[in-house]
């Protein structure tokens, strides 16, 4: 496969084979939200026709800024990467970028919420929500430090 570039004037996005069985990534530019991004499918569709890839890694020295944006599209590609069985290798990341995505994917799956045949009392539904709450205050609290220091 021959190097991609996807770059345009906010930021940008090379695609090369560091071997046979690696994808690499060059992220480069400004990833916030009021930027022009490369799209998500443009890398899934990359990997998905080359059968022989295994892993992708990732080169980030060219970011100048970044925000949710680029935790969104690492987010994205991380999902789609689970799907198809590849290892994702984020040590090319800034480390504030690996620590949020570390916990983003360590957070517990979110309870169905879907209503059980029996109707809940208020009482018990006021309780249940209060349990709830404070059960989650320390995931979100240390998600929000997180967030803030990177």
């Amino acid at each position: 496969m021959t190097a991609q570039d996807m770059t345009n004037t906010n930021s940008g996005l090379e695609i090369s084979n560091a071997d046979a069985v690696t994808m690499r990534l060059v992220l480069s530019g400004s990833w916030c939200l009021q930027d022009r991004l490369p799209s998500v499918e443009s890398v899934i569709h990359q990997f998905s026709s080359d059968p022989g890839i295994e892993r992708i890694t990732f080169s980030s020295d060219g970011i100048t800024r970044w925000d949710t944006a680029l935790l969104v599209f690492l987010s994205k590609l991380n999902r789609s990467c689970q799907e198809n069985q590849l290892q994702v290798i984020s040590d090319g990341l800034p480390a504030g970028i690996r620590k949020l995505l570390d916990l983003a994917a360590s957070s517990p799956a979110t309870k169905d919420t879907a209503r059980s045949g029996e109707k809940e009392n208020l009482l018990s539904h006021i309780g249940n929500t209060t349990l709830d709450i404070i059960a989650s205050a320390p995931d979100a609290l240390r998600f929000l430090g997180a967030a803030l220091k990177a």
